[in-house]
């Protein structure tokens, strides 16, 4: 009995059994924490911002956190980052990127090529055939 399994599902299939292994997770959650201080700062800052206008003493130490939490969060978020991309270089993962995305393979590429471009497989090219028409443009211009 044949597989009655949509491409799309077995794409997703693979690609979860694809995914970055659990010593990235580290680093993405040092990224979400990075996000939780983004939003730290915004708190901070408008509580300052209100307290500023009520002529609070807590003003400048809601200001100071507020620069502390933003600078913390730039630092984490940059840091996750970076960590992260050097180990999808080193160990040839992919944790940088969606995980349940699956990648695209040279015959997905060729297909598309061949259904929304109207190329052969074996195509030279959009120039090179462009190119082409054109010399033979030329050539057919010079007999007539």
């Amino acid at each position: 009995m044949p597989d009655l399994t949509p491409d799309r599902e077995v794409a997703s299939r693979e690609a979860i059994a694809r995914r970055p292994e659990r010593k990235s997770r580290g680093l993405k959650a040092v990224g979400l924490l990075g996000f939780f201080c983004l939003g730290l700062m915004l708190v901070l800052g408008g509580t300052a911002i209100a307290a500023g206008a009520s002529d609070r003493d807590a003003t400048v130490w809601l200001a100071i956190g507020a620069v502390v939490a933003g600078l913390l969060a730039v630092g984490l978020l940059i840091g996750s980052r970076v960590l992260l991309r050097q180990r999808a270089g080193r160990d040839g993962e992919r944790a940088h990127q969606d995980p349940i995305q699956p990648e695209t393979t040279a015959e997905e590429a060729e297909r598309y090529e061949e259904r929304y471009h109207d190329f052969p497989v074996g195509h030279a090219g959009k120039h090179e055939r462009a190119r082409e028409e054109r010399s033979e443009d030329h050539q057919n211009d010079g007999k007539a």
